[in-house]
């Protein structure tokens, strides 16, 4: 039997970033709050980062920009700064 307590929560909002770009992986329903920072969200938001469009298509296989929700750079940049965002690279991941 496995240790639960060794389990890392998934977070409630998650961010891609590919080439400069921010897409949203998961949490569609906290979109409004986060954009416009004016209610309660949950933090921290993690933001996948990828190298390439190439890395994006080939980790998130069927899953294409287009049908994602796109975050606007300056969003990620006052999220950066009240501390509300987690970067995580792929390596981070393993």
């Amino acid at each position: 039997m496995q240790d639960q307590s060794n389990r890392v929560a998934a977070p409630a909002i998650l961010i891609a970033e590919v080439e400069g770009a921010y897409w949203m992986l998961q949490g569609d329903r906290h979109l409004g709050a986060m954009l416009t920072g004016q209610a309660p969200f949950p933090t921290p938001v993690c933001c996948l980062r990828f190298a390439s469009s190439f890395e994006f298509a080939a980790t998130l296989e069927g899953i294409s920009p287009a049908e994602l929700w796109s975050i606007h750079p300056a969003v990620v940049a006052r999220l950066e700064r009240a501390g509300d965002l987690a970067f995580v690279t792929l390596d981070d991941a393993d």
